[in-house]
């Protein structure tokens, strides 16, 4: 295992993250621990990082090919500092309640719509403020550190903001799952209900090659028949969906059950 320099409160070009004793990497990370020395704060900005490492010059070209250092948690005598090998994420989403209140505090209740009696969960404040639609790309993020996977599908339409964004991150492909008529070529189709009818989802028979690992996303889990219908359409054309994710669930509509083998996760409960 190559050894890194000690660096005076700064690492160029890695994800950097503090854990406390009782925190763990993802067994799967190819990552680098060390016991570290308790270090000055760290430094505003990268000129001041690169003055103040002793090792700047001979890691020069490192610093230069990276451009972003992030710095998340506190130092202390007993942490572990864990450089992260892997691509880093666009920035370092922790799973707690602090993220989960602003994100739950970004959904904005319209009652009555899109009908009377219906009180919709507006997610376009999040989406329309950078650090919170960040931090919810990073809850994504954060669920598949350590696993293989080679595509994200995401349903029509909201899925797709949020899929689109996680796979470009993650480096893989993206597939949009369309309502009926909206795909241009050969496609595979699966129906679900409604409470005035039934409605078809599509997916382009081309769009997973058989025995890729997939996720799914999408921004709400209601009832569940949409995301049921689309867990269907992957298997049809021959995917392994490893799991189901949401920004949101309504539990008290149960639609988890639909989805039954497959491991769903939502991260703002209602």
């Amino acid at each position: 295992m190559p050894r890194f320099p000690r660096a005076a409160g700064c690492f160029s070009g890695f994800q950097v993250r503090i854990a406390g004793t009782a925190g763990s990497l993802s067994p799967a990370a190819r990552c680098y621990e060390r016991p570290a020395r308790v270090p000055p704060a760290a430094p505003a900005d990268l000129s001041a990082c690169e003055r103040n490492t002793p090792h700047a010059n001979q890691y020069g070209i490192l610093k230069r090919k990276f451009a972003a250092i992030s710095f998340s948690g506190i130092f202390s005598g007993a942490a572990r500092v864990a450089v992260d090998l892997k691509r880093a994420p666009a920035s370092i989403g922790l799973v707690n309640s602090d993220v989960i209140q602003k994100l739950r505090a970004g959904v904005r209740d319209v009652p009555d719509f899109p009908k009377k009696g219906i009180i919709f969960k507006d997610i376009t404040p999040i989406l329309g403020d950078g650090t919170l639609f960040r931090a919810s790309i990073d809850l994504f993020l954060e669920r598949f550190r350590g696993k293989r996977i080679d595509k994200i599908v995401g349903i029509d339409a909201r899925g797709f903001l949020f899929g689109s964004a996680v796979a470009y991150e993650l480096g893989i492909g993206f597939v949009p799952l369309r309502k009926k008529g909206r795909l241009p070529y050969k496609t595979e189709t699966a129906k679900y209900s409604l409470e005035y009818g039934e409605a078809e989802m599509e997916l382009h028979i081309d769009a997973i090659t058989r025995g890729e690992q997939i996720i799914l996303i999408d921004d709400l889990l209601a009832t569940g028949g949409t995301s049921a219908s689309a867990a269907t359409l992957i298997k049809k054309v021959g995917g392994q969906l490893v799991e189901a994710i949401f920004l949101i669930e309504l539990e008290f509509l149960h639609g988890r059950e639909k989805l039954t083998p497959t491991p769903v996760t939502s991260f703002l409960k209602y």
